[in-house]
């Protein structure tokens, strides 16, 4: 019996010797403004399904491709860019869209083409959003999406 558990126990730890190894060891890299990030204060990080890195600061998006930071700001046109620098949350989308939540609403990016527009706050039936302020994103299995801000959904 004695030997039969002692047989059971080191076939176990070969077994999971050999899983451990079968898998690379985690490799993590430090990135700081000196690599071009925008800001130190990084307040939300997405990846997207081309394997960038997404880093929300309070100056804006910066898209990091392992080697050099691309960084979109605010503009003073509300037809293209970011409404606010101040980032909260970031979120692909099925589509491959990027949601940027912002201090003062939606901005959308499209991978694709590189477009950035700001989405706005009303619609036919009047303002959408109940807070500008935006913190948060969810999509439905159905494709919409909710937004969730400090005052609500």
């Amino acid at each position: 019996m004695k030997k039969t558990f002692i047989l059971v126990i080191l076939s176990f730890v070969t077994l999971a010797e050999s899983i451990i190894q079968a898998y690379p060891p985690f490799v993590f890299e430090t990135v700081t403004t000196r690599d071009g990030l925008s800001s130190h204060d990084v307040r939300c990080i997405a990846q997207d399904k081309f394997g960038l890195m997404w880093f929300g600061t309070d100056e804006g998006v910066n898209r990091y491709d392992g080697t050099r930071f691309d960084i979109f700001k605010h503009t003073r046109s509300l037809q293209s860019g970011l409404n606010s620098s101040w980032i909260n949350c970031i979120y692909e989308d099925s589509e491959g869209n990027l949601w940027i939540g912002t201090e003062k609403g939606v901005s959308i990016f499209d991978i694709e083409t590189g477009k950035l527009e700001v989405l706005s706050d009303k619609n036919d039936a009047g303002k959408w959003l109940v807070s500008q302020r935006v913190s948060a994103f969810h999509e439905n299995k159905d494709g919409s999406m909710w937004v969730g801000t400090r005052q609500g959904l």
